[in-house]
């Protein structure tokens, strides 16, 4: 039970690596722009 709990913490710290955020941010940037212009034009919107 010990061993679960503590894999499972481990796994949790590595999904939220800054590490796996960079990797995730550099391969997918092209995905992150667009998506960063999405969010950006429903602001604009909701403001106006």
């Amino acid at each position: 039970m010990r061993r679960s709990s503590t894999r499972r913490s481990t796994a949790r710290s590595t999904r939220t690596s800054p590490d796996a955020f960079m990797w995730v941010m550099t391969t997918h940037s092209y995905r992150t722009d667009k998506m960063l212009e999405t969010i950006a034009g429903v602001h604009r919107r909701k403001l106006s």
